[in-house]
């Protein structure tokens, strides 16, 4: 009897298409597109939210609830956005996004994966007047927008966004290195092997400069933990050769320079197991100290780790 109360999109219990047709025809031009529009966090403010509703915030790059801002701060926030969006006149939520395809590296201690990306924003009020113009004047069809809102429309109640709009809050202790192996991995189930990625964050030029070139982020104690209970591949993420302690490489049993692979990270798996050859040869000496520099193929002196050109290949 309750869900006969509800304006069919409001309910749960009926056919997404359903929903999103029934959705659609209650919303004015301006209200779809807005749905059609995406704002910056900066600009999201209570009338911007209420008043019409926009159909995603976005975070650009460095734009967070505050310095090195927590999970929950970002949920606060995300959750705060979510209730002005409710309070619009159809109360649609909003999908949050964040520019970040390397990871989302505006929560601090989330996973960060090495990749540059130009970040960007959009301007909110001109875009939706530019929409409302271009449809008014005939120069875009209404089918056309239709077309564009109900694809939004659907993927909001595919997700469930309507009937669980707020951030998931139990999810708050696996952001960060909580979950890292443990004397306790491995006391609690027995594996065949392990795969241990280490090394540097993603940078550019002098973004990059540090004063030594061992393993950051205790790499070295997870390799030296890992490697002592199970059959180990390392796989080394870095913009150039870092040092490899010799009983490091005692205890593994392969060793993969995946350098800074950016967003096709995912080649490196594709090799790892097989899909593909690996035939890459190292375009640098691999040095075994950092005394050592500069090393160059063909000096006297020349007693690299591994040597210019090394690599397995068939």
């Amino acid at each position: 009897m309750a869900n006969e109360l509800l304006p069919p999109y409001r309910d749960a219990t009926q056919p997404v298409e359903s929903r999103v047709r029934d959705l659609l025809s209650r919303m004015t031009l301006r209200e779809k597109a807005a749905q059609m529009t995406q704002i910056e966090r900066r600009v999201a403010s209570p009338s911007a939210l209420s008043g019409l509703p926009v159909g995603s915030v976005l975070s650009a790059g460095g734009s967070a609830p505050r310095e090195r801002a927590s999970p929950r701060d970002w949920a606060d926030m995300i959750d705060r956005m979510q209730h002005w969006a409710l309070a619009s006149r159809l109360g649609i939520p909003i999908l949050y996004a964040s520019d970040a395809v390397h990871g989302h590296n505006n929560l601090y201690g989330a996973t960060i994966f090495p990749h540059n990306v130009a970040l960007g924003a959009i301007r909110y009020e001109k875009v939706l007047e530019d929409l409302v113009f271009l449809v008014e004047s005939g120069r875009i069809s209404m089918s056309r927008i239709d077309d564009a809102v109900e694809r939004i429309l659907r993927v909001k109640f595919v997700v469930g966004l309507f009937e669980y709009p707020f951030s998931d809050r139990s999810l708050f202790d696996v952001v960060g290195c909580k979950r890292c192996p443990s004397e306790a991995t491995f006391s609690d189930q027995e594996y065949s092997y392990a795969i241990v990625a280490i090394g540097e964050d993603a940078y550019a030029e002098f973004l990059g400069d540090r004063t030594e070139l061992g393993i950051p982020f205790d790499g070295a104690t997870m390799i030296s933990l890992v490697a002592g209970k199970v059959p180990t591949v390392v796989i080394v993420i870095s913009g150039r050769p870092l040092v490899l302690e010799p009983e490091l490489l005692d205890k593994i049993d392969a060793l993969v320079a995946a350098w800074l692979p950016g967003s096709e990270g995912g080649g490196v798996a594709d090799v790892l197991f097989g899909d593909y050859d690996f035939e890459g040869v190292l375009p640098v000496t691999w040095f075994k100290s950092a005394d050592q520099l500069p090393m160059n193929a063909g000096h006297n002196a020349y007693d690299p780790l591994f040597p210019l050109g090394y690599g397995l290949r068939r």
